[in-house]
């Protein structure tokens, strides 16, 4: 018989399927057409007042289906129909389990449809035949000891409202939990489940309000269940009997078989029996029943949901109507083949696998199971030995798979060259299948070599495709793993309300949603403006999630107050979850209602999206629990880890070896993990994984964690049985640890330090906001030399003022300079002090530009540093050296997250950090002084995308982020926008760049490399390596590889120096790569320090002789008054004509330099009367509280008698010795 498509508007997929063979119903029908199927239209006119338009599957808009056929209506008809079709087919296949060893045989053994049916026949007439007959039933108390005794003559009548008495199954995932579901089904019985991690309360909760009679389960729980009635008597008195799905020998002599005998005792003495499978099945062969075909309206479970509140589970009524529709949804939505292997390994007393082990049933597959008491870790060895065909599983699960590949794959940790390998496989891989719809990454050489390798390793060889539910999952995850492993991995979406699955992406282009509804069913969303959800989102209607349709459930097991909270009158389903719907019709589930948190600063965090992102990214951690909330400006995060992992991890990065952690305890182990410097440096590892990710914000990083091997247990009742997270329940259980969290701060910068800037470095020019953050410094002003084209001074220009030969003098240098002339030449700037000779070499440098390096030292400074005078010239020669170079270079590019700077008490030296991130990564470098001055001559903030070269150190600020397009405070008209560039870090580009001779020493002699630039701890150099630089690069200049930039090196204080750097400086400036060397001292006739002699400045004559000497003189009145003008402007002041004329002459008859500290003081002083202009008064009173040079030398010739001489005696005291 031809299958053929019902009406439009009918509720069956097909007309009929009597007499059509399974197969083509369920692997060549189905799946429908995946064009259509991937889509959701709105129907017309649909729309409501705060509620989206209603969309149904693009494939039947018309009507919704629950059924393939009027022949295949209930979970009966369609085990009838595989019976029949399928009886010589694997059906169930298990490890044979050896109770005496305690193992499992070393491969899958498997049962027939045929074996499958007759055993689920017989023990259901078994079982029916123990209840009636139980010697502790009692009809006239217990509602459901009744139903029992009339099962047979009620089954027809039963729906949510009149169900049958209800039998519980309670094991882990093996065959005989799939054979008693069969059975319960076949007779028109109603069951429920226990599962191992739901606690005795909620057992007892469960028992006693189905009123289940009877328990099917596995023998090790047998004595917990008597033991719970021994403590609920009046509870739980209808619960008369256990079925145990293991052996139990009533008659040996062993251990064992005492055991067995002793546990069925204790059952006796509470009112319970006790029979083993095999006894069960046995009477049902004896005492055969017919089978009781339920209606579509009988219940088919009570699937209890997992509260996250800490409140009683509520128990979901799902009839055989609502499950058909599950199933129905899945074969038409998901590729089948004949034979299929699914393996169930997710619990079945979840709706999850229990809706994937109907699918299985129903299409004649084989359903694997993993072996008893198996684990998470025994997984991947059960996936090898059985290899299945499908798999459903959880993004945990796959995000631990995908982290296992990525370490053995692109991550890997030594071999360069199979990071390089395995990246070039993915990549075209990925590219591959987003060319096509649906699969279309096959690759002839990959498929079959590297691809094979990696599905190999997981048990993946015949694996068609996979799905994940349950929770978010990375798009990135799924990316990944498909094109790892060659296969497709689905994403769908349901509830336990909805029978599972009921929304799937089945094409590549829905990458990252959980597809379009099904044909079972038709949603909308409800607007939350509170949350910023609203229907007009230009990128789809946001807001709660809403379910309708027959795959939906009616109503909560005897709660009628959470079924009117959560089910409308017409039917609607408010699932709690928020959704946008693309204009696709295609759900991204996108956050959970009221799930969410606000931090301090305003940004609102969704904590699931950052707990996903977290594990998925990082193979070291197994749990992950978030924690932030309004009074808090970062998140914090008690996290699991991996055993294995992290003792690799201490050994690799935090100095323990591993033969001395593997003496240690568990507890010496978190002892040693929670230590501060070690937290720091895990938390680092972790933040780069998650950014990998693409999916978090700054402000979403984790900034302070707390470490166990499991913390979130069912025993502390800090996660579902189905691990779910109750937040408010763990946030009592860890509030000592999250308060100690906060209260020692984050992790991410240093909370001891004196002073830090958490947002950025910035000059006053950049935000008048940040009065508080600039820096001024004395000659922040200048600009340039304030010259014109033809280096004729302007009087005031570029914040120069006066010296109008002088200047016109630097700029004759400037254009010798410029074009490589005066190359080992010296020019001396020399003048009283306060005229301008440190102003004119910071002009010079100004208009010289980024290009020519300009390197500024004082003579003092050569005494004080760790290395040799000749050293440090040295150094200071090389940095002004420039080499420019074209090649293909290194450089870190990326978008700036934070900036901090350390500073000592003093204000001189400065350390820090610099945060910087892709959309792809994000890494911390450490900040010295050479760094910390590029970054604050570029004036760079948090938001800036910025590229620094690796060579050099070079900061070039590119723009903006689009990110801080918003950040008003923080930009100008001319601020420039760039995207944050994407992929890694540190990228090659080919770029004409100036680097000094010092930088490339560094580079050359130290290990870290370019790092030491960051580090600025360079030390002494050898000659050697200069020698072989200077080689080389005459080697590249005859080439035409490279030219060298003479710069300017500039020594303030030059009389400073001694003999010995002035020999070296002599001898230095016929060097070949000699800069200009620009000296400035205010010094007349002096001492050459070092000698007895004295000189013109202080200076050598064989020097003085090499040097062009430029003089500068004292200021005029005028310029005096338009210099603190200047200043008074750069610092923000505002001076009274008086004010200013008052500063003027103390500037004439003290020094420049005086007047212009007196500014800032002044200023304060206005400021402390509340006013916002520096009035006469104002200067009056600073010239009284601080002295000049003058008037402090004529105090202490007044008050000399009770000052110290050098030799720390008093003047007095000498008067009284003497």
């Amino acid at each position: 018989m031809t299958l053929k498509f019902a009406a439009p508007d009918s509720p069956y997929v097909f007309e009929s399927t009597e007499g059509v063979d399974a197969n083509d119903i369920f692997c060549k029908a189905t799946p429908l057409d995946p064009h259509t199927l991937k889509e959701a239209v709105p129907l017309p006119n649909s729309a409501e007042p705060g509620y989206s338009a209603i969309y149904r599957n693009k494939t039947f808009p018309e009507a919704l289906k629950w059924a393939f056929s009027p022949q295949l209506t209930t979970i009966y008809e369609l085990y009838t129909n595989s019976f029949k079709c399928f009886s010589n087919n694997p059906a169930l296949a298990s490890r044979e389990y050896n109770y005496e060893t305690g193992e499992s045989a070393p491969e899958y053994k498997s049962i027939t449809y045929s074996e499958l049916n007759k055993t689920r026949s017989a023990l259901g007439a078994g079982l029916m035949y123990l209840l009636k007959s139980n010697p502790y039933k009692d009809s006239a108390r217990y509602a459901s000891h009744a139903k029992i005794d009339n099962h047979e003559r009620d089954y027809r009548g039963y729906d949510s409202n009149n169900m049958s008495f209800v039998a519980t199954l309670f094991s882990g995932n093996r065959a005989e939990w799939g054979i008693a579901d069969v059975m319960t089904s076949m007779l028109s019985i109603t069951n429920t489940a226990l599962y191992d991690t739901l606690g005795p309360t909620t057992s007892q909760f469960i028992l006693a309000s189905t009123e289940s009679p009877v328990v099917i389960t596995s023998s090790d729980h047998i004595e917990s269940l008597v033991k719970l009635k021994a403590e609920n008597p009046q509870s739980l008195g209808q619960f008369i009997a256990i079925v145990s799905m293991d052996p139990l020998d009533l008659r040996g002599s062993s251990p064992r078989a005492l055991k067995d005998q002793g546990l069925v005792a204790y059952a006796k003495e509470h009112n319970i029996t006790v029979h083993d499978w095999n006894q069960v099945r046995q009477l049902g062969e004896i005492f055969p029943i017919d089978d009781l075909p339920p209606t579509t309206e009988t219940v088919y479970t009570i699937s209890f949901t997992s509260g996250t509140t800490g409140a009683n589970p509520k128990g979901v009524i799902l009839t055989h109507k609502i499950a058909t529709s599950g199933i129905t949804f899945v074969l038409s939505q998901f590729p089948q083949a004949p034979n299929g292997r699914p393996f169930l390994f997710l619990p079945l007393a979840h709706i999850y696998e229990r809706q994937n082990f109907g699918v299985v049933l129903t299409a004649g597959f084989c359903a694997g199971f993993p072996r008893l008491h198996g684990t998470p870790l025994t997984l991947v060895e059960d996936l090898k030995l059985y290899k299945p065909t499908h798999m459903s599983n959880v993004p945990r699960v796959y995000s631990k798979f995908e982290a296992a590949l990525r370490a053995a794959t692109v991550e890997h940790p030594t071999s360069a060259l199979k990071r390089s390998l395995f990246q070039k496989v993915i990549d075209t891989k990925i590219e591959k299948r987003r060319q096509h719809e649906v699969n279309g990454d096959s690759h002839l050489l990959y498929d079959h070599t590297v691809i094979r390798k990696l599905r190999a390793s997981l048990g993946y060889d015949n694996m068609l495709y996979t799905v994940t539910g349950s929770a978010p999952i990375s798009p990135s995850t799924i990316e990944f793993l498909q094109a790892a492993l060659g296969v497709s991995l689905f994403q769908g979406y349901g509830l336990t309300e909805s029978y599972a699955g009921i929304t799937a992406s089945v094409s590549n282009d829905s990458l990252g949603s959980c597809g379009a509804i099904g044909i079972t069913g038709e949603i909308r969303v409800r607007e939350l403006p509170e949350m910023g959800y609203h229907l007009d989102d230009p990128n789809g209607s946001s807001g709660e999630l809403m379910l309708r349709g027959p795959q939906i459930f009616k109503s909560y097991f005897k709660n009628p107050e959470e079924t009117a909270k959560s089910v409308s009158a017409d039917g609607w389903f408010s699932t709690g979850d928020v959704a946008r719907i693309s204009k696709e019709g295609r759900i991204f589930i996108i956050d959970r209602v009221k799930n969410f948190f606000k931090l301090a600063q305003g940004e609102y965090v969704t904590p699931e999206k950052v707990e996903n992102t977290y594990l998925s990214g990082n193979h070291l951690l197994t749990q992950a629990y978030v924690h932030g909330d309004s009074h808090r400006h970062f998140l914090v995060a008690v996290l699991g880890v991996d055993p294995q992992g992290i003792l690799s991890f201490l050994a690799e990065k935090s100095g323990h070896s591993k033969a001395s952690l593997r003496h240690k305890s568990p507890q010496e182990i978190l002892e040693i993990l929670n230590k501060r410097e070690v937290r720091k440096q895990l938390l680092t590892v972790l933040n780069a994984g998650a950014y990998k990710k693409k999916a978090l914000q700054g402000f979403e990083r984790i900034h302070n964690i707390y470490l166990e091997f499991e913390p979130l247990t069912v025993e502390r009742g800090v996660v579902t049985p189905t691990v779910k997270l109750k937040r408010p329940i763990a946030f009592k259980f860890f509030k000592k640890q999250i308060e100690a969290m906060y209260d020692e701060g984050s992790l991410l910068y240093d909370q001891s330090k004196i002073s830090q800037l958490t947002q950025s470095i910035s000059t006053k020019s950049e935000s008048k906001d940040l009065k508080g953050l600039t820096l001024i410094a004395a000659h922040s002003h200048i600009s340039g030399l304030g010259l014109d084209d033809q280096l004729q001074p302007k009087e005031s220009a570029q914040g120069m003022v006066g010296q109008l030969k002088a200047r016109k003098a630097a700029g004759v240098i400037l254009k010798m300079v410029q074009a490589g002339r005066i190359a080992g030449r010296a020019v001396l700037v020399a003048g009283p002090p306060s005229t301008g000779k440190t102003a004119i070499a910071m002009g010079l440098s100004q208009t010289l530009g980024s290009e020519v390096p300009f390197t500024a030292i004082s003579g003092s400074e050569i005494f004080s540093l760790d290395i040799s005078k000749t050293e440090s010239l040295t150094q200071a020669f090389r940095k002004s050296i420039g080499i420019r170079i074209k090649e293909e270079t290194e450089i870190i590019e990326g978008e700036v997250v934070e900036i901090q700077i350390d500073r000592s008490i003093t204000g001189g030296h400065k350390q820090g950090k610099l945060t910087i991130k892709t959309t792809d990564m994000e890494t911390i470098y450490e900040l010295g002084n050479k760094m910390i001055e590029g970054l604050t001559k570029e004036k760079v903030l948090a938001g800036d995308v910025v590229s620094i070269d690796k060579a050099s150190g070079k900061i070039s600020k590119l723009g903006r982020s689009f990110t801080r397009a918003r950040d008003y405070d923080a930009m100008g008209p001319e601020t420039k926008f760039v995207q944050c560039p994407e992929g890694e870090l540190q990228k090659r580009k080919e770029v004409v760049h100036t680097v000094s001779l010092h930088e490339i020493d560094v580079i050359n002699s130290r290990q870290q490399g370019f790092l030491a630039l960051f580090s600025g701890d360079t030390g002494e150099i050898q000659a050697e390596v200069r020698d072989q630089i200077n080689t080389k690069v005459a080697e590249w200049k005859e080439e035409g590889k490279a030219e060298i930039v003479p710069g300017v090196l500039f020594i303030d204080e030059v009389h400073m120096l001694d003999i010995e750097c002035f020999s070296f400086i002599n001898r230095a400036l016929e060097d070949e790569f000699a800069p200009i060397v620009m000296m400035a001292t205010n010094r007349g006739l002096s001492k050459i320090r070092g000698t007895n002699y004295k000189a013109p400045h202080g200076l050598p004559m064989d020097l003085l002789d090499r040097s062009i000497i430029i003089h500068t003189a004292p200021y005029s009145a005028d310029e005096i008054n338009t210099i603190l003008s200047i200043r008074a402007t750069e610092e923000e002041a505002e001076l009274a004509p008086d004010a200013l004329a008052l500063l003027t002459k103390i500037g004439q008859e003290t020094s420049l330099r005086y007047a212009s500290n007196l500014i800032a003081v002044s200023q304060q002083i206005a400021v402390k009367r509340r006013s916002s202009t520096v009035e006469l008064t104002d200067v009056k009173r600073a010239y009284m509280l601080f002295l000049d040079s003058d008037r402090s030398v004529q105090y202490v010739e007044e008050f000399s008698s009770q000052y110290l001489d050098d030799n720390g005696v008093a003047f007095t005291e000498k008067m009284e010795t003497d």
